[in-house]
């Protein structure tokens, strides 16, 4: 759990790439492979937030910032 005054940033999926993706992955059978593993598609998201190790340091850091 994230500590007291931890800011959590996230980026959304624009609507229509999360389309274009999501027809991706069921056009070739994906959706049904992964089953429960798949997230919904409107939970699907990039952190910018430093709550687990992060891959890119440079967008973690502008949260920081803030």
């Amino acid at each position: 759990m994230a500590q007291p005054g931890t800011l959590f940033v996230m980026a959304r999926v624009p609507d229509a790439i999360r389309e274009a993706l999501m027809r991706l992955l069921v056009d070739n059978g994906l959706d049904t492979r992964l089953g429960g593993a798949l997230y919904p598609p409107r939970n699907w998201h990039q952190s910018l937030s430093d709550l687990h190790p992060p891959r890119h340091a440079k967008p973690c850091a502008a949260p920081a910032r803030v």
